[in-house]
């Protein structure tokens, strides 16, 4: 007697490998690598005054950019079976630059705002003290101390310049 409804799906072992989550099966490898890849699009703000907004005679002028779209795809790598039939896995995904659905290259680079040490910068004009950050050696030659700054160095600390591809991936 078969099930009613699944007879076109044949007998034995068919049905296991069909339906059941074992290795092999199509219903694991359809988790495992599944047929779907989603779309990210990313719109960035470029900076295009960047030394007029530093030397205070002007406001940010910020330019859309974008979409700059990737296609993902994912896929569960199998790290290791158990001998109670459960495996350890670890996600990945694959982000791969579609050209054709972006406008503009993913190596154009922006300038943006370096949040991190405009916050650093701010609570040290608010609180008058110098941070533990702001005299760790390897921010050097950025950001030391205030004293030995130069105005040059400390800009590039506020502002980075990047391709869009490390803004959108990292």
């Amino acid at each position: 007697m078969g099930l009613p409804g699944f007879s076109h799906l044949g007998h034995g072992q068919l049905l296991p490998k069909r339906l059941g989550f074992v290795e092999g099966s199509e219903s694991f490898e359809m988790w495992r690598v599944p047929p779907v890849h989603p779309m990210t699009r990313a719109y960035l703000f470029n900076i295009t005054n960047v030394d007029d907004v530093w030397h205070r005679s002007a406001k940010p002028i910020v330019q859309e950019v974008g979409p700059y779209t990737y296609i993902e795809t994912w896929e569960r790598e199998i790290l290791g079976w158990h001998s109670d039939g459960t495996f350890t896995y670890r996600n990945k995904k694959v982000f791969k630059f579609a050209p054709e659905l972006s406008s503009g290259s993913e190596d154009d680079v922006i300038s943006a705002v370096y949040v991190p040490m405009m916050v650093i910068g701010f609570l040290e004009c608010v609180d008058g003290r110098s941070s533990a950050v702001m005299q760790y050696d390897d921010w050097s030659p950025f950001c030391r101390s205030r004293d030995g700054l130069s105005a040059t160095n400390y800009r590039f600390a506020w502002y980075r310049w990047h391709r869009c591809s490390d803004f959108i991936l990292q």
